[in-house]
């Protein structure tokens, strides 16, 4: 599922992905329906051997984030657009992403529905690339490695606490029948009041759950999905627990 030109002006509009520990993720299932309309990347034009040495330096966080996600795109676009938006900076689209991970037409033509996986040279070669020239390495690391490490952090306790969330979260999206209205209201709970004018049901259902705004309906992978993917390193599964035992209780 493509979100629709409702979710992909959501997309452009970094403002909502600045609410707390909500992230709105731009939706990356685009890569597994159009990689075979990616162009190859130009080369390595323009990176310089200064900018490869710093990432060199920071090889270790970056490698094991590559491990933790298996290289898969998605979740490589998901951190290229939290450290572009947290630096003031617009999301990358897709396309933008498969040009600086230099993905190649053999990587495009053996690509799952989940689009295509990055080896651990494209990524610190993509970094590489972001490097704007007369940076140090202690602005890269301020800039970027600090995100790396908070998203590995993060996908790793999301990762540990979600064996004990699913049957729950199955439970609930049964209960309400998938219906997106209901999931939303659930899901805003969590949020604090003060940031949930920057989560409209639009974004909840086109960027967080990666479903077509027009949809009335969630299915329960993308739920999952979507709750794992915006679950922070600070969230306590007892407070999760809670919201979901109140809603199955109404």
């Amino acid at each position: 599922r493509v979100p629709s030109s409702s979710a992909a002006s959501a997309e452009s509009d970094p403002r909502p992905c600045q609410a707390r520990a909500v992230r709105l993720r731009a939706s990356c299932r685009i890569f597994g329906s159009t990689a075979t309309k990616m162009s190859r990347p130009n080369g390595d034009e323009g990176v310089s051997e200064t900018a490869r040495d710093i990432v060199q330096q920071y090889k270790e966080p970056i490698a094991s984030f590559h491990a933790e996600v298996q290289g898969q795109i998605r979740a490589l676009h998901h951190l290229f657009n939290h450290v572009a938006m947290t630096n003031g900076k617009s999301p990358f689209t897709p396309p933008a992403v498969a040009m600086l991970t230099g993905i190649t037409p053999d990587q495009l033509k053996s690509a799952s529905e989940q689009g295509p996986i990055v080896t651990v040279d494209q990524l610190m070669d993509a970094f590489a690339k972001m490097i704007p020239p007369g940076d140090t390495a202690e602005v890269f690391e301020q800039k970027v490695v600090i995100h790396i490490q908070n998203e590995l952090k993060r996908i790793r306790y999301a990762k540990s606490i979600m064996p004990k969330l699913k049957p729950m979260l199955t439970e609930l999206h049964k209960a309400v029948e998938g219906d997106t209205r209901r999931l939303y209201e659930w899901f805003l709970e969590l949020v604090p009041e003060s940031s949930r004018a920057g989560v409209p049901i639009e974004a909840f259902s086109g960027m967080i759950m990666q479903t077509d705004p027009k949809e009335t309906k969630i299915d329960l992978q993308s739920f999952l999905e979507g709750v794992e993917n915006n679950i922070e390193a600070n969230d306590s599964s007892d407070k999760l627990v809670g919201s979901i035992q109140k809603h199955l209780a109404r």
